[in-house]
């Protein structure tokens, strides 16, 4: 998956595009993701470390232990 940050601004700026890997140790199924497409927006002055939104996937394999 490819995240990339923009802003309101004129003109628009944008982050590089960041590549977020989801690590799975056996996965028979694929993950399905949930109200597609995210969209979010955060304020520019906005606190490091701040949640910005929660994703949500159902996946139909079972866990393993």
């Amino acid at each position: 998956m490819r995240v990339t940050a923009r802003d309101l601004g004129t003109p628009q700026l944008s982050s590089a595009p960041i590549d977020v890997s989801i690590f799975v140790v056996r996965n028979n199924n694929p993950p399905v993701f949930v109200n597609l497409p995210y969209t979010t927006q955060i304020e520019e002055t906005s606190n490091i470390g701040r949640f910005v939104y929660r994703v949500t996937t159902t996946d139909a394999d079972q866990q393993v232990r």
